[in-house]
């Protein structure tokens, strides 16, 4: 992104992320004194409706060697009790990213990933939707896991950014490349997922 051009920020980080606030400090150091608006940016309403297939998913958890076996088995066994098609959202209110930077009337979207995305252990019961509006009840971590595919398959100008890989990196240049995800070696990846 350009240095010459005026940058607005939307991010809605507590002051108990830590770890986002100095990514969101980053993001200001390098966008040549961006504007900061404290509020998740507002997504296209038509998102709502959009779906995802939880046996593809299924098929993709099967195939990734960074998710442990028991938690590989559990996602995949939740994954096909789901209908064949579901929503995760009953409004569009209900998913936010974490940045979102415009510029240009261009938007780029960014999920800063801290450690619970790779953990898939939060088992509190969270909301995922048939066609017809119904809840059905996942573990958080599915329901988590399955926003994150959603943001990268309907999204554009989507990026993930890891928080060890933000933290262990020299040389960031998140915005010069077509890159999607940034992650250290070896480590599960959400872009492996995406079907």
């Amino acid at each position: 992104m350009s240095k010459n051009t005026s940058y607005t920020i939307y991010n809605n980080v507590r002051s108990n992320q830590l770890k986002e606030l100095s990514f969101l400090n980053w993001l200001c150091n390098n966008l040549d004194a961006p504007e900061v608006i404290k509020e998740h940016f507002p997504l296209n309403d038509s998102l709502a409706s959009k779906t995802l297939k939880p046996l593809e998913i299924a098929k993709k958890i099967q195939k990734n060697h960074f998710i442990p076996l028991k938690k590989k088995a559990n996602c995949i066994r939740t994954l096909l009790q789901l209908p064949k098609e579901i929503r995760l959202v009953s409004s569009i209110k209900g998913i936010t990213v974490d940045f979102a930077i415009v510029s240009n009337g261009q938007v780029q979207f960014i999920e800063f990933h801290e450690k619970q995305h790779r953990s898939l252990s939060n088992q509190k019961p969270s909301n995922v939707y048939t066609l017809e509006g119904d809840i059905i009840k996942v573990p958080r971590y599915l329901q988590r896991l399955l926003r994150d595919i959603w943001r990268m398959k309907y999204l554009p100008n989507y990026k993930v950014v890891w928080y060890d890989w933000f933290e262990l990196s020299n040389n960031i240049d998140i915005f010069n490349t077509n890159k999607v995800e940034f992650a250290l070696q070896g480590n599960f990846k959400i872009s492996e997922l995406n079907y």
